[in-house]
């Protein structure tokens, strides 16, 4: 998300205004084959995510899915690392990972070209060995003992970032949130919580989406959450609504899906009182020219990838903070005209510089630098022994008159299947 010397699009690079802070792109698109390594990519950002924030119980392994084609591949250490602004700074985090421990964590800050050595934790033999920075061993000497105490009671398969925070030590508190506030990823599957009430509760956003429906022609013309009696929920035994209801506390909410109907409920406590809601949507009747209520599941599955996305896409073009959303298969269930609507919406919008996109997609419509720059796009490309590299189109410095979805369905950018011939397998 460094952004080269390309001149074109100029306002799709994020210049803060500190000069501690890096210029940022706001946008990535990342093609490849089926098989090529793109979803295994988003899937690494949400593996990392998960251990930062939820950690891991004693004596449970790490869970890690190592890569197979590498041989013995519980010999080799698996490495994530971090480039990431907050409060005005910049760091560097990461950690290497066998299935049974943390074999090493790193927390650096970046000053210009340096680093500063934050905390460093490195396994040797059965124990952790540890060696803070100046920062830290500036701490008072009450506070520098914590830090000592947190650092010997971190179990081997914890991460130090997150017993710290864990035991309200405050030092790492920025770095904990970005992974927790502003990285969000989004799977072909997931199902976003929370839309229901954002619906209800905030106008803005409801007129943001009932107008994305409306611009996407799905025929939508309101959108609506609408309270429905508990014994309207078929299939759902009476015992799990009774354990939903134990379980949630305050304002938390509980979403329950049928992902081949298209179905979602939300049971959410109000006044003690467990109650239920659904989406509804209304499309116009023309020969009596009254409004239609449809239910959710009666929708297209792309209408209903639209709502689902709706959130991420009000938030980038809306919110003040800072966001960086990791989206795989943008295009699932979308036509090509919505997909690029979508990336033009946050590509084009002023309001919130500081968000990011980055996706993953086949849509080749995208590959056009009157819409993208060309360091914006990226490709990955399966190598002969199974791992995938991943390479910018600014590698090849395509000229700005050159057709690029042309090339890359040529294949002159590599990341595309070379395909058989179905005729051989009739022979």
């Amino acid at each position: 998300m460094i952004p080269s010397r390309e001149r074109s699009h100029k306002d799709q690079v994020y210049r803060p205004v500190a000069t501690s802070q890096t210029n940022l792109l706001r946008g990535a698109v990342i093609y490849g084959s089926n098989a090529s390594g793109k979803s295994n990519l988003v899937k690494a950002i949400a593996y990392a995510k998960a251990l930062i924030l939820k950690g891991r119980q004693p004596n449970k392994s790490l869970n890690l899915p190592h890569f197979k084609l590498i041989g013995k591949s519980d010999a080799i250490p698996s490495r994530f690392e971090f480039e990431i602004q907050c409060e005005n700074l910049m760091y560097a985090y990461g950690f290497e990972l066998f299935n049974s421990h943390i074999h090493e964590e790193w927390l650096y800050k970046i000053i210009s070209d340096k680093e500063e050595l934050v905390f460093e934790r490195k396994h040797v033999g059965a124990e952790d060995e540890y060696n803070f920075g100046e920062s830290l061993k500036a701490l008072s000497e009450e506070d520098f003992l914590f830090l000592n105490f947190v650092a010997k009671g971190t179990r081997n398969n914890q991460l130090f970032l997150t017993e710290s925070v864990d035991r309200n030590f405050k030092k790492f508190d920025a770095i904990y949130n970005w992974f927790s506030d502003t990285l969000k990823v989004i799977s072909p599957s997931s199902q976003i919580n929370g839309i229901e009430f954002k619906i209800s509760e905030d106008s803005t956003f409801k007129d943001y989406l009932t107008k994305v429906l409306d611009v996407a022609d799905t025929g939508i013309n309101g959108i609506t959450t609408e309270e429905i009696s508990l014994n309207e929920i078929s299939g759902l035994p009476g015992i799990l609504i009774e354990k939903i209801e134990e379980d949630l506390e305050g304002d938390e909410a509980a979403l329950i899906t049928d992902p081949v109907k298209g179905k979602r409920i939300v049971l959410r406590k109000i006044d003690g009182k467990l109650k239920a809601f659904k989406l509804s949507t209304t499309h116009k009747c023309i020969k009596e020219n009254i409004d239609i209520p449809f239910d959710l599941e009666e929708e297209s599955d792309g209408t209903r990838r639209l709502i689902e996305l709706a959130p991420a896409l009000y938030e980038m073009a809306h919110s003040k903070e800072a966001s960086v959303y990791v989206i795989d298969e943008i295009d699932r269930s979308l036509h090509p005209h919505l997909t690029r609507l979508l990336v033009r919406e946050h590509l084009e919008s002023e309001k919130n510089a500081k968000s990011q996109l980055i996706v993953t997609t086949h849509e080749t419509s995208l590959l056009d630098v009157s819409l993208i720059r060309r360091d914006e796009i990226w490709f990955i490309q399966k190598q002969e022994s199974g791992e995938s590299k991943l390479y910018s189109l600014n590698n090849f410095q395509p000229r700005y008159d050159k057709d690029i979805r042309k090339d890359y369905l040529l294949g002159r950018y590599g990341a595309i299947p070379f395909v058989g011939d179905f005729k051989r397998l009739n022979r």
